[in-house]
């Protein structure tokens, strides 16, 4: 994310054209009070929050409510064009994409972005990147058996038809 954020403020020709066509919403840390405990992906409660994105409830995700709002004001204003939201990962090495499995020529769209991202960085790897159903709707036993429908990318996806909705994973040593 502080690479992203230095290119795009950067005197970089593509960063100063991407800046004059797109609005940057850029939110670091939607779970600050889980991470000072040491936690990765939870709050204080434990509860992964990228799982909450179907029914936020106010009062025991409001950092995940009030994201969504914003989210869904903000395409219903400007009409997104993208999604990414980025994680670190702890397992699978390099870094990689998953995106929503879609119909038709929506499938295309998603798999030739990420293809593009990989052509021109080091760090992503076209072949670790994952449009699967399955990673759609699976289950982990980690996670309460919440399903993957209830993260930010499918729920994004799903409410707004957003093609371009993404998850960016880092391993933490890439």
């Amino acid at each position: 994310l502080h690479g992203l954020i230095e290119f795009l403020l950067s005197n970089d020709p593509r960063a100063a054209a991407a800046r004059s066509r797109f609005i940057f919403k850029i939110v670091p840390m939607l779970n600050p009070d889980g991470v000072a405990l040491g936690h990765f992906r939870t709050d204080t409660r434990g509860v992964n929050l990228n799982r909450c994105y179907e029914t936020p409830d106010a009062v025991l995700h409001p950092s995940i409510h009030t994201f969504k709002r914003y989210f869904l004001y903000c395409h219903a204003r400007y009409r997104c064009a993208w999604y990414i939201d980025m994680h670190a990962h702890t397992s699978k090495k390099g870094c990689f994409l998953y995106g929503n499995h879609l119909p038709g020529p929506s499938a295309v769209d998603i798999c030739t972005y990420a293809k593009l991202v990989s052509m021109n960085t080091p760090f992503v790897n076209f072949n670790a990147c994952n449009f699967t159903e399955q990673n759609m709707k699976s289950k982990a036993k980690s996670d309460g058996g919440v399903s993957k429908e209830a993260t930010s990318r499918v729920r994004f996806y799903e409410e707004t038809g957003l093609v371009h909705s993404y998850t960016l994973e880092c391993n933490y040593d890439s």
